[in-house]
């Protein structure tokens, strides 16, 4: 018998935008913060409720502006010791020495290694999240983004009409 259990998003909702750099498409854009109640399910029955949960979605690429795309330092070291290991592993006698092509595997792992050393130190520190929030521009604090009617001040700044919620910093 299987059963199928999981986590299930419900009440997905909009409820604001701001300007913000990307990281997905790398990009300045108009970000969403979209909400969701989770839920533990049995069979696609909502049993156990978690909370809400919410996150930044890209307008241009339909990403999470604010997830890590690209890999960091320590990855790429870690990525070089776990290969450096391999080819210990390899240069071990009577590992394999019995295969047709263990020399030429041999070969590859170091060259494996190297690459992976190489590609580690040829890291190009990204700068951060504030430094690239510093050049965006803002965005417009007259009229709303989707319906263009004006903007209310309330306790905070949203749209009358449609209410979303303009964010002027990102959290």
């Amino acid at each position: 018998m299987f059963i199928f259990y999981g986590i299930k998003k419900l009440t997905k909702k909009k409820i604001g935008y701001a300007k913000d750099h990307c990281n997905a498409c790398e990009q300045e854009a108009v970000v969403e913060k979209w909400r969701w109640f989770n839920w533990i399910h049995v069979f696609w029955i909502p049993l156990i409720p978690i909370g809400y949960r919410s996150n930044w979605m890209c307008t241009l690429c339909d990403q999470d502006a604010n997830a890590r795309y690209k890999t960091g330092f320590v990855r790429k070291i870690f990525i070089s010791i776990v290969l450096f290991l391999l080819v210990l592993v390899m240069f071990q006698p009577g590992t394999i020495d019995t295969l047709e092509y263990g020399l030429i595997v041999k070969i590859l792992s170091v060259l494996f290694f190297l690459l992976s050393v190489y590609w580690a130190f040829k890291h190009n520190k990204l700068p951060s999240k504030e430094q690239l929030r510093k050049n965006i521009t803002p965005v417009d604090l007259t009229l709303c983004l989707y319906c263009k009617n004006p903007l209310a001040m309330s306790p905070m700044l949203s749209c009358i009409s449609c209410k979303t919620q303009v964010f002027t910093k990102i959290d």
